[in-house]
């Protein structure tokens, strides 16, 4: 699994951050971490999730998570490497401060899972390989089609082009995901989805599908998609989901991960439920692979 710097879709922001000790204390919340966790403990027997044995382990090092205001940053959990942190950031709940009810504190908590994710997946706890690719590359597919199949008529005249935007999203989640060199990502995508490859060759390799704009483009190039390009691709998914913290899931698959797992705290509206229509069984697949990276 590779955990990408810093993203596309959401230019030059940060995936990991590397803050000091110092700026963190510059920008931590007054009492932000007794109050969270103090809140966290009182709903203890309401939270019905497989995640609350995790949670409640970094409740017990109360320096190990930190609740701070960051405005430059427009997602609401990262992980900080430079003092083994996880982050819960204020600012994208248009709040300064933290209390019993304010951030909704099932949204707190959604954030806490999303960054123990973050966490182990960078202290490489659990090493995702590439044979878990198939659920994410199903599932993406399965969203794209959702997504764009009628304006693309990928579900109606040009359906046959569906079997192309599959190979693309495996070729791209094999190398940009897992760092699979292009031979071998070609060879597992064409496992998927088998095409006349030779076909669309010249074009495909004029990619290297390390980020998720070459995906786009050759989607675009290849006329799955034609004219697709990322404004258009973050007009459509904002319209669906008008929230930031979606979109870090098509590039980072340690941030898809905690995108799942936090979609799926009861209680929380920090990241919808919905996301799951798209492929429940695979949605649940990835939900699996979240319980081997917290052990």
């Amino acid at each position: 699994m590779i955990i990408h710097d810093k993203f596309v879709l959401i230019k030059d922001v940060n995936n990991i951050l590397f803050l000091s000790k110092s700026e963190i204390e510059k920008k931590k919340v007054k009492n932000g971490n007794v109050i969270v966790k103090n809140t966290i403990l009182m709903l203890e027997h309401s939270i019905n999730h497989f995640s609350y044995e995790y949670v409640s382990k970094v409740l017990k090092n109360i320096n190990s998570f930190c609740i701070v205001y960051l405005p430059d940053y427009p997602l609401n959990y990262s992980f900080n490497k430079k003092t083994n942190q996880l982050l819960i950031n204020l600012f994208p709940f248009g709040v300064e401060t933290v209390n019993p009810t304010k951030p909704n504190p099932l949204n707190i908590y959604a954030c806490l899972i999303g960054a123990l994710i973050l966490k182990n997946c960078v202290n490489k706890k659990n090493n995702i390989k590439s044979s878990f690719a198939s659920p994410v590359i199903n599932f993406l597919t399965s969203m794209f089609l959702r997504l764009f199949g009628r304006q693309y008529g990928l579900i109606g005249r040009y359906s046959s082009q569906i079997i192309k935007m599959k190979f693309l999203i495996g070729l791209y989640i094999y190398i940009s995901f897992f760092d699979l060199n292009f031979n071998n990502a070609k060879k597992l995508s064409l496992l998927f989805a088998p095409f006349d490859y030779d076909e669309d060759e010249n074009i495909i390799k004029k990619y290297n599908f390390k980020t998720f704009d070459d995906l786009l483009d050759c989607l675009s190039e290849i006329q799955v998609m034609p004219g697709m390009n990322k404004y258009l691709f973050l007009k459509t998914i904002y319209r669906y989901f008008p929230n930031v913290n979606i979109f870090p899931m098509f590039e980072d698959l340690a941030r898809l991960i905690s995108i799942f797992i936090a979609s799926n705290i009861p209680g929380s509206n920090m990241i919808t439920k919905r996301i799951s229509e798209y492929n429940e069984e695979e949605y649940n697949t990835i939900l699996e692979i979240s319980k081997l990276i917290l052990k």
